[in-house]
C-alpha cells in the first residue's frame, strides 16, 4: 500500500510539473504574440544604433612591419652565434640587437619618418555629422616652409572652400604671440602661396583628386610641428623580437587613421 501511495504521489508531481511547463509555454507564447510589435521595434532600434556607431565611430588601425637587424659581421653569422648561445643557455639575445630595438623607438627616427611622409598635416573633408579623414586622397596638398614648420608652437588651421570651378576661398588661422590671427585669400587659383606671421603656406592641386572636391564643401587641414607628431608616433610604437633565435624586430602601432597602412 505504501509503495502504491508513493507511486501516486510521484505521478501527481510529474503531472503538476507538466502542467507548469505547459502553462509557462502558453504564457510566454501569448506574451510574445500580444507584444510582438515591441519586439520588432526593439530590434530595429538596436540595429539602427549599431549602424550609426559603426558609421561614425573613429576606426583604430593596427600597422605592423618586420625589420631585419644585421651586425657588422653579417646577419647569418650573428644568427648562428645567437642560436648556439641560446642552446647553451647563456644568453637570450644579443646586446647589439637589444640596442637596435631601443633605437627604433627613438623620437629622432619617428620625426624623420613624419617629415619625409609629411604626416604633420592632417586633412579632413567636412561632413554633415563628422569630418572625414583624408590621406593621399585630399584634393589639395598643403605644406609650410621647413624653417618655420620646425619652430611652430601651436597648430595652424587651414580651411579651403571651393567657390567655383578653379576658384578657392582660403582661410588660415594661427596663434602668434598669444593672439589668434587669421589670413584670408578669396577666389584664389592653384597653386597659390599665403604668407603669414608664422610661415609661408603653399597650396597645390593633388592630381586628379582635385576633381572630387565638391563646390560649397570645405576641406580642413591642421599643420603641426613634426617634433610633436613624431613624439606621438614614437610613444605608441611597440618593438619586440620576433623570436629568440633571430634578429628580426616586429614593429606595431595602433592609430586612429590609416596613414601607416
Amino acid at each position: 500500500m505504501e509503495e502504491l501511495k508513493d507511486a501516486e504521489k510521484t505521478l501527481l508531481i510529474q503531472e503538476e510539473e507538466e502542467a507548469n511547463k505547459i502553462f509557462n509555454f502558453q504564457f510566454i507564447y501569448s506574451s510574445f504574440i500580444i507584444n510582438w510589435k515591441w519586439f520588432v521595434v526593439s530590434v530595429i532600434i538596436c540595429l539602427g544604433i549599431a549602424a550609426i556607431k559603426l558609421r561614425y565611430e573613429t576606426p583604430v588601425y593596427r600597422a605592423t612591419a618586420k625589420i631585419l637587424v644585421k651586425d657588422e659581421n653579417g646577419g647569418r653569422q650573428n644568427n648562428n652565434s645567437i642560436r648556439n648561445a641560446i642552446n647553451l643557455g647563456i644568453v637570450s639575445n644579443s646586446t647589439g640587437f637589444s640596442n637596435e630595438m631601443e633605437l627604433l623607438k627613438s623620437n629622432s627616427i619617428a620625426i624623420d619618418a613624419v617629415t619625409d611622409l609629411k604626416l604633420y598635416v592632417d586633412y579632413y573633408l567636412e561632413g554633415r555629422v563628422k569630418d572625414n579623414l583624408l590621406y593621399k586622397s585630399q584634393p589639395i596638398t598643403i605644406d609650410m616652409d621647413m624653417p618655420h614648420l620646425t619652430t611652430l608652437n601651436s597648430t595652424v588651421y587651414v580651411e579651403v572652400e571651393r567657390a567655383a570651378k578653379n576658384k578657392y576661398n582660403i582661410g588660415v588661422t594661427f596663434n602668434h604671440n598669444g593672439k589668434v590671427l587669421e589670413t584670408r585669400k578669396e577666389n584664389a587659383e592653384l597653386p597659390t602661396v599665403i604668407r603669414t606671421k608664422v610661415g609661408v603656406i603653399t597650396l597645390v592641386a593633388n592630381g586628379s583628386n582635385i576633381g572630387s572636391f565638391p563646390t560649397d564643401t570645405k576641406m580642413k587641414a591642421y599643420i603641426s610641428n613634426p617634433v610633436s607628431i613624431g613624439g606621438r608616433y614614437a610613444g605608441g610604437l611597440s618593438v619586440s623580437s620576433l623570436s629568440k633565435e633571430t634578429t628580426i624586430a616586429l614593429l606595431s602601432i595602433n592609430i586612429t587613421d590609416n596613414r601607416c597602412s
